[in-house]
């Protein structure tokens, strides 16, 4: 069976957001699998997230259609396959 999942680069979340929340956001939006937010290597001060994450969707079809409806909320995310 072809893996029909993609997963989206997305930037301009917020700076506080965990993967939970990024998950919490996009699962409105779709089926998510995998979340992975970025987060700063420990040396600011207020150790937050750099604001973009990788989400990886069930479908192919339902990724490009979140990219379509959120390019305007969140910057256009980067199509990247695994």
């Amino acid at each position: 069976m072809v893996d029909q999942s993609l997963k989206i680069f997305a930037t301009k979340l917020p700076l506080e957001w965990s993967d939970e929340q990024v998950r919490e956001y996009f699962s409105a939006q779709g089926t998510v699998l995998e979340v992975s937010a970025f987060k700063d290597n420990g040396k600011s001060t207020n150790h937050s997230g750099l604001g973009c994450a990788y989400i990886k969707f069930q479908s192919k079809i339902e990724a490009e259609e979140i990219i379509k409806k959120l390019s305007k909320e969140v910057s256009k995310p980067y199509l990247a396959t695994i």
